[in-house]
């Protein structure tokens, strides 16, 4: 599990780097990132805890999750608010933030019900004044609650990576 968290920091390094190496270079006019980006991600690791237990993600719950985090993306930021839409789904209606620093941004989600919590998370950095590059994370966890049963103490890390565009400011 953790070897996956290293390739996913080092890919985001990589995408960072490369999004600084061949555009042209941001300067301090292009910090805003209000407005509506779209684009899409691609799902690059998905791992799960079972009762402990390490594993990457059932076949079948992979290629799910892979054609959901393949929808369309569309990220709306405006001050320190977000929305983010896979598809027509509203994800987490209400709860994005967003934190921006010069050309990079975090915009991130945390909410809980019952005994799961869940945080996403979205680093965005600028690419150019129309593109931004995108490493999104996601954990679940299935809080060990006493009592339940076998199979059902379930964490889950997911990571995908991509590109958005300006639609509009």
């Amino acid at each position: 599990m953790f070897s996956n968290i290293f390739r996913i920091s080092l890919l985001a390094t990589l995408l960072t780097a490369a999004g600084i190496w061949f555009s042209r270079p941001v300067t301090a006019q292009d910090y805003s990132f209000d407005g509506t980006w779209e684009g899409r991600l691609e799902l690059v690791d998905a791992t799960e805890a079972v009762d402990g237990t390490p594993r990457k993600l059932k076949a079948d719950d992979y290629e799910k999750a892979k054609a959901y985090w393949s929808a369309p993306l569309k990220i709306t930021i405006r001050g320190q608010k977000a929305t983010v839409y896979m598809g027509a789904d509203e994800i987490v209606p209400g709860l994005f933030q967003a934190h921006v620093h010069k050309t990079n941004a975090l915009v991130f989600a945390s909410h809980s019900g019952g005994r799961w919590v869940e945080t996403q998370s979205y680093v965005l950095t600028q690419k150019n004044h129309d593109a931004l590059l995108v490493v999104f994370s996601r954990a679940v966890n299935n809080r060990d609650v006493a009592g339940q049963p076998p199979g059902e103490k379930i964490k889950i890390l997911m990571a995908a990576v991509g590109e958005v565009y300006r639609r509009s400011q």
